[in-house]
């Protein structure tokens, strides 16, 4: 049942940052949304694996799809959901700039 699997997901990510259990976390989520595409639980669960992972492009890519779903369907605790889901994309996004390159001041480059 995909509210199990991902609350199984979830579970997993309370509990350790073990390399193993996220990966078995990401595989609950996946399936979470095999079963139900448009399930915000899942979709928050396996965009937090993907960002403990250091994979943020991914984890946008899926919190993006979760907003979107929050968006086009009627779930319990919507707007809890919507909070949660927001507040990992800000994280994302977050990541995803610290690894972006410095730029650079050429008038301090010597030549």
């Amino acid at each position: 049942n995909s509210v199990a699997l991902a609350r199984w997901a979830r579970a997993i990510l309370e509990q350790t940052p073990n390399p193993l259990r996220l990966a078995e976390a990401g595989h609950s989520a996946r399936r979470a949304l095999q079963f139900s595409p448009g399930n915000p639980e899942a979709g928050w669960a396996l965009a937090e694996c993907l960002l403990r992972q250091e994979k943020p492009d991914r984890a946008l890519e899926a919190i993006n799809r979760s907003i979107s779903n929050l968006e086009k369907q009627n779930w319990p605790d919507q707007e809890l959901w919507r909070q949660k889901c927001q507040v990992t994309r800000q994280k994302i996004v977050v990541r995803l700039n610290q690894s972006l390159p410095k730029p650079t001041n050429l008038d301090e480059q010597t030549p």
